[in-house]
């Protein structure tokens, strides 16, 4: 029952890079980064939410 996802695409911040570098490909990115992770099936915070949910019903 899992769902098919996308999460093998490489993302702008996973390959080594100078610091300064890394902030900048972060701020090009930062407009899209929610997007991206959304096209990719990334759903860890949708269900680390729901979860939360129920204790905070409890």
């Amino acid at each position: 029952m899992s769902k098919e996802t996308n999460l093998d695409m490489k993302f702008p911040l996973w390959e080594r890079r100078p610091v300064e570098e890394t902030l900048e490909t972060y701020a090009n990115w930062s407009t899209r980064h929610d997007d991206d992770l959304t096209k990719a099936g990334y759903e860890t915070p949708r269900r680390i939410a729901a979860v939360l949910a129920e204790f905070a019903q409890s």
